[in-house]
């Protein structure tokens, strides 16, 4: 089960950490995923989950791409309020991230629409341009449809 935490210690984003490296979501699934086929989904696994009282959740996966392996986070609130930026750079540097400046960031709605995740996602290398689409003329990452 995800821990509540005021203030996460370093233990809980190291056992969110550890677990992701140790069960790196395969290619198969995350294909299944973006096409809308049934899979398991990262922010349903209790054990991707990392809870900040009192409103934070934070899902944060390692995810097989045709070109390489993204680290991928989503932080949510019960309230749509954003996190700190300064707690966001925080937990993003624990998890392994480079840094912000270096991120694809998103918002994806959920629920009725109404609520809002930020998406944080790099490649572990850190080389964008091995995953952007060769298609001409799009300058998208091999992860967006």
């Amino acid at each position: 089960m995800p821990t509540s935490i005021a203030i996460w210690s370093d233990n809980e984003l190291k056992r969110l950490r550890e677990y992701a490296e140790n069960n790196i979501i395969p290619l198969e699934q995350m294909e299944k995923l973006s096409k809308g086929e049934p899979a398991p989904i990262p922010g349903d696994n209790e054990e991707a989950i990392m809870l900040i009282a009192p409103n934070y959740r934070v899902v944060f996966s390692l995810e097989e791409h045709p070109k390489g392996v993204l680290r991928h986070m989503s932080v949510s609130s019960s309230d749509n309020k954003a996190m700190p930026i300064e707690f966001l750079e925080l937990i993003c540097s624990q998890l392994g991230f480079s840094s912000l400046d270096n991120c694809y960031k998103f918002l994806e709605s959920f629920g009725d629409g109404t609520l809002e995740a930020l998406n944080i996602i790099e490649p572990i290398d850190g080389n964008w341009d091995a995953h952007k689409k060769t298609t001409e003329g799009e300058d998208n990452h091999d992860y967006i449809q």
